[in-house]
C-alpha cells in the first residue's frame, strides 16, 4: 500500500477563564491550549464499532470508550510533600521546586495534571454554529462549560484538563485530552470561576 503524507486540518482548542468575586470579574484569561498526544487514543476509541453496543460479536471485542469527555480537573504545582493533599498551611506549593507564576506550557506526552486537587462534570455543553450561536444538530465545534462554586477547588491554581474515556470522579482517572497552564489564580471561598471550553474539530 502506497501511503500519501497529507496535511489534515488538527483539532484545536480556546480556553477562556473567568473569576468572579461575588457579581464583579476579578481575573480573566483567554488563550489556547494544547492537545496532548493520548487525545488521539481517545478519539480512536470512540469512533471504534463496538464504542456505543459494547461489542458482542467477536470482531468488536476489545477496550472501546463508551463515553467521550467528562470531567474537568484543575491542579497546582509540586506540593512540599506529593504524598499528601494540598493544604493552604501545612502542605502548601513547593515555590523552590514550581514557579506559580511563571509555570511550565504543557507537553505533548502529558497524560496527568502535576497535581490534581478536584475534578467536575460539565455544567453544560453544546454543538456551535462556526458564528458562536448555539446548533440544535451537531456540528463540528463542541462548547464545554464548567463552573467551580465558592467551595469548591480552592487553592493556588494553575492547570486545568478535560478528561474523557474510562473516567471517573476519582483523581487521575480516565484519558487526558487537553491541557492549559497559567499564571497562579489564587481562588478562595469568595471567588466563583467559570471555564468555557470550545473546541474545533
Amino acid at each position: 500500500m502506497i501511503l500519501i503524507e497529507k496535511k489534515y486540518k488538527k483539532p484545536h482548542g480556546e480556553i477562556k477563564i473567568t473569576m468572579y468575586e461575588k457579581d464583579k470579574v476579578v481575573r480573566e484569561i483567554e488563550d489556547h491550549n494544547l492537545i496532548v498526544s493520548a487525545a488521539s487514543t481517545l478519539m480512536a476509541g470512540r469512533m471504534a464499532p463496538g464504542a456505543i453496543t459494547g461489542g458482542e460479536e467477536e470482531s468488536f471485542e476489545g477496550d472501546y470508550f463508551d463515553h467521550g469527555l467528562q470531567y474537568l480537573a484543575v491542579g497546582t504545582g509540586i506540593l512540599t510533600d506529593s504524598t499528601r493533599e494540598y493544604d493552604k498551611e501545612t502542605n502548601p506549593v513547593d515555590r523552590d521546586a514550581y514557579d506559580i507564576l511563571n509555570p511550565p506550557e504543557p507537553t505533548l506526552d502529558r497524560t496527568q495534571l502535576t497535581n490534581e486537587i478536584f475534578r467536575k462534570q460539565f455544567t453544560s455543553w453544546n454543538f456551535l454554529n462556526p458564528d458562536g450561536s448555539i446548533s440544535d444538530v451537531a456540528t463540528n465545534i463542541l462548547q464545554i462549560s464548567t463552573t467551580l462554586t465558592e467551595d469548591e477547588a480552592n487553592a493556588p491554581l494553575n492547570e486545568v484538563a478535560l478528561f474523557g474515556g474510562n473516567a471517573t470522579s476519582e483523581k487521575g482517572s480516565g484519558i487526558m485530552f487537553n491541557m492549559k497552564s497559567f499564571e497562579c489564580i489564587s481562588k478562595t471561598n469568595n471567588h466563583r470561576i467559570s471555564i468555557i471550553w470550545r473546541l474545533t474539530f
